[in-house]
């Protein structure tokens, strides 16, 4: 079994054929991945795989250094209010140790990843072209977690999974052939189609579930994961796919028909992924909550500007210190400014 420090370095095990190593290029577009998140975002996942759950004093560590980033202190914060609210509204105040009494590490590894990669995206898109992208992207998002609570068996991470892969994937798209991505995204539009893999395939030589697995593994999900996630949403019958993939492509399955077509997707025979009436109740609410209001936190879009001792008073943090490096014998220090 591997230890939590060699789980902390990143490896690279997905297959090297030339889909692949394109997909590679195109995530070298946002530039160096600061060790501080990847390291993090490992060692909770290690936890979560290795531990049942429980913290390890190294994980909670570095934990509680990465939430002395503003920005990300903010997406967290925020995402909490999205996916936690009762559990935010249970308390009077909420210091940045407490939110691990209700955010699974493997959920807050996800958090991490997707909170950290999608602002490094925004930071780098023409702002035009990322609205295409982002307001969906958020949809997705805010209604992914409510759909794997709703199903146990995918589970809220499996759901997030899915929901931000694709636009991940897109964004890199985005910046580095813009011409092509145009032309893609007003195809999809045209063609009343979410997306087109082969025609991902012939545009940029790769797909976005190449790019978005080779980002969960770069943060620490293993192979598993990550061919689970890449073979649930290939374009495979479900007879050559995993137990786990298919997980990956119900999740899908609802998403699409909920956030596209406004329904539920037909009817599963497998008890698996049957809801109960409550369960299907509560999930509808959401998503005419969301498709209503649109996205009430916008968490994926936070940044140090959103927190304060004014503007967030029931979060209890330390807003002064926030402003400074965040520094550490042993890792590269990293400002603020420069990598969020």
């Amino acid at each position: 079994m591997p230890t939590e420090d060699t789980e902390s370095e990143p490896t690279d095990v997905l297959p090297a054929n030339e889909e692949w190593r394109i997909a590679r290029l195109y995530l070298n577009c946002l530039g160096d991945i600061s060790n501080l998140f990847t390291g993090c975002s490992r060692s909770l996942v290690h936890c979560a795989e290795h531990e049942n759950g429980k913290l390890s004093k190294l994980a909670s560590a570095k934990l509680i250094r990465l939430l002395g980033s503003p920005t990300m202190l903010a997406q967290i914060f925020y995402a909490a209010k999205t996916y936690y609210k009762s559990d935010l509204t249970s308390r009077a105040s909420v210091e940045p140790g407490d939110f691990v009494f209700f955010i699974s590490p493997y959920e807050f590894a996800l958090l991490i990843t997707v909170g950290y990669s999608t602002r490094r995206l925004s930071k780098i898109i023409d702002p035009q072209d990322w609205k295409l992208i982002s307001d969906s992207y958020q949809l997705y998002a805010d209604l992914a977690i409510p759909l794997g609570f709703a199903f146990p068996t995918i589970g809220p991470s499996r759901a997030l999974m899915t929901a931000c892969g694709r636009f991940l994937g897109w964004g890199l798209f985005n910046i580095k052939d813009p011409q092509n991505f145009k032309k893609y995204r007003v195809a999809n539009k045209v063609q009343n189609r979410d997306y087109s893999l082969s025609e991902e395939l012939k545009l940029f030589g790769t797909t976005h579930l190449h790019i978005a697995s080779l980002i969960w593994q770069r943060f620490g999900f293993g192979i598993h994961s990550c061919e689970d996630y890449f073979h649930g949403l290939a374009e495979t019958s479900d007879s050559e796919i995993s137990s786990g993939a298919k997980k990956f492509r119900v999740a899908s399955s609802w998403l699409r028909s909920l956030l596209e077509q406004g329904k539920p997707p037909p009817s599963s025979s497998e008890e698996d992924y049957a809801l109960e009436d409550s369960a299907s109740e509560k999930l509808i609410e959401t998503y005419n909550s969301i498709k209503n209001n649109a996205s009430e936190f916008k968490w994926l879009s936070r940044s140090r500007d959103d927190i304060s001792a004014e503007k967030t008073p029931e979060l209890i943090a330390d807003y002064s210190k926030m402003t400074k490096a965040i520094k550490k014998p042993g890792i590269k220090a990293e400002t603020e400014e420069k990598n969020r």
